[in-house]
């Protein structure tokens, strides 16, 4: 039996950042691509964190950049 490390593939990686939009706080995908795609899934332009939550359970990684405090 070898001891093989998984390597985490660039494509579980989901980019996203925070906007602040007439005072809500809305979530986008950085990606074009993957902020289609998501958009075809969700039929929504952004994101919540509830979508954010169910990306995680299928396997993907979130990489959310947060509005400064």
């Amino acid at each position: 039996m070898t001891n093989i490390t998984k390597l985490k593939s660039p494509l579980n990686v989901i980019h996203c950042s925070e906007k602040n939009v007439y005072g809500r706080i809305l979530i986008y995908a950085t990606e074009p691509k993957t902020a289609k795609m998501l958009a075809v899934l969700t039929n929504k332009s952004t994101l919540d964190y509830r979508d954010l939550e169910a990306l995680k359970n299928l396997g993907f990684d979130i990489q959310l950049t947060k509005l400064p405090i």
